[in-house]
């Protein structure tokens, strides 16, 4: 999965401005990162990618490269 697409669709699912995160983004400090945003972010997986992410395991993620990372762990079936 491209980083740069992932980060800028990311953005856009918690309505961040294009171009504002760099994957190192603490989750936690994101003002657009809240509870609807992980059940968006489960189906855009699901929807876009064809992943199933886990909430357990999003719960785990502290950066946005986490997410990433996840759905790159998911993708390869690890």
């Amino acid at each position: 999965m491209d980083d740069t697409k992932f980060l800028r669709r990311f953005e856009s699912l918690i309505e961040a401005p294009a171009g504002s995160l760099t994957g190192e983004d603490n989750l936690a400090g994101l003002p657009g990162w809240d509870s609807l945003a992980v059940l968006a972010f489960i189906a855009m997986m699901d929807q876009e990618w064809g992943l199933v992410v886990r909430a357990v395991d999003i719960e785990r993620c502290r950066t946005v490269g986490d997410l990433r990372r996840l759905a790159n762990i998911t993708r390869d079936g690890a």
